[in-house]
């Protein structure tokens, strides 16, 4: 007999697993609240907690790090520069406003020196998927990318 959607198979030792699955998250947060908290870390919950957080980190990965195009990445940095975000430490608002601005009249320097400083706080979580990057950073991690 076909089992129909509006059927719930019987599952034997139910209680004892849900018994099982609450102390297992239960350790786990156990174990995670006593792990020190690292700045990437706390970049991410910053970034998160932003209101512009995710849509400038969606944006700056998406219209600055992966275009090509040297203009198109500027132009991309300087309409993001209305959405940086609050959590960042001054010094480098001002910088990334800065470079924002000057973007569009000088985007050769400015790009790659953006792209190097914010990549770095989101390498931890983006891995270049370029052919050659991306087999190196995935054996880096232990991983087999062929």
């Amino acid at each position: 007999m076909a089992l129909k959607t509006t059927q719930i198979p019987a599952i034997s030792g139910k209680a004892e697993l849900i018994d099982a699955s609450v102390a297992l998250v239960e350790q786990w947060v156990a174990e995670a609240s006593k792990l020190k908290e690292n700045k990437s870390s706390q970049r991410l919950s910053g970034l998160l907690k932003d209101p512009n957080g995710l849509d400038f980190a969606v944006g700056f990965i998406d219209g600055v790090i992966r275009p090509e195009d040297i203009r198109v990445a500027a132009t991309n940095l300087y309409q993001l520069r209305t959405l940086t975000p609050g959590f960042l430490p001054w010094p480098l608002r001002g910088l990334l406003g800065l470079g924002a601005n000057l973007a569009p009249l000088m985007p050769w320097p400015v790009i790659p020196i953006a792209r190097t400083v914010l990549r770095s706080f989101v390498s931890h979580l983006v891995i270049d998927a370029s052919q050659n990057n991306f087999r190196r950073r995935t054996k880096k991690l232990g991983l087999d990318a062929t």
